[in-house]
């Protein structure tokens, strides 16, 4: 039994005052020995942090005990080793880095739970959109998904622009990520553009295993992680000797 408790988290928030967080959040993480990355933004937080199942509870009780950081959604899987050498809490510009100019965050994409997902991405008229990059998407995807063919995010917003410069704004689009970060932000770049059926597949690839363990084989391969693990399978168990395609 993995005795290491790997939580994925994340909180669109206004943060005005982020810089004022990452003492505070070093200092616990430190007593509690996380190990892991938290990024800190004008526009809410962005994390992945690994520890004991006591540190790792030590840690949700904190946060919902800070205002900007209750209420948010975890998603836990397990590792036998360290994914992460060491703790790290970062200050950035943006919660994922798209490099688009102004987007109104408030203004994202619906939401579609994992049960859903697998009849909206089967639609014919629906263009399915993986949001990840190229060394990512090698490991795995949905079936009927396009890649964008970018190495970085910040590539993805000219691609966007350019790929449904002749679409209709009402055209179905549905874009999923690994744990549903960067869908936040290219769904609000998409309502940005007048594009009014956009959805967003809820809490990733990483949460749609969860629920559905894959029994309708819609997606294909392994899920990427931003860990040492490298990729997990269908049951969110790391893939032994994963190497990079």
């Amino acid at each position: 039994m993995a005795n290491l408790v790997v939580t994925t988290f994340y909180k669109i928030i206004d943060l005005p005052e982020y810089k004022d967080m990452r003492a505070p959040l070093i200092k616990f993480c430190g007593e509690q020995g996380l190990r892991g990355t938290i990024l800190l933004t004008p526009e809410g937080v962005n994390s992945t942090i690994v520890g004991s199942r006591q540190a790792v509870d030590a840690f949700y009780q904190y946060a919902e005990a800070t205002p900007e950081l209750a209420g948010i959604e975890y998603k836990e899987t397990y590792a036998q080793q360290w994914p992460f050498q060491k703790m790290k809490v970062l200050l950035k510009a943006e919660v994922v880095a798209m490099k688009a100019g102004p987007v109104d965050m408030n203004n994202r994409g619906e939401y579609v739970a994992g049960q859903e997902w697998d009849a909206l991405i089967n639609d014919p008229n629906t263009v399915v959109v993986d949001t990840r990059n190229n060394p990512e998407i090698a490991f795995g995807t949905f079936r009927n998904a396009i890649n964008p063919n970018t190495e970085k995010f910040s590539e993805f917003a000219a691609w966007a622009k350019d790929y449904f410069k002749d679409y209709e704004r009402d055209q179905p689009i549905a874009m999923f990520c690994t744990y549903g970060i960067r869908c936040e932000k290219s769904t609000a770049y998409m309502k940005g553009l007048g594009f009014t059926k956009v959805y967003h597949l809820h809490g990733g690839i990483g949460k749609y295993l969860e629920e559905t363990k894959n029994r309708a084989s819609m997606w294909k391969g392994s899920c990427f992680v931003f860990d040492d693990r490298l990729a997990l399978d269908d049951n969110l168990q790391p893939i032994e000797n994963a190497e990079w395609a």
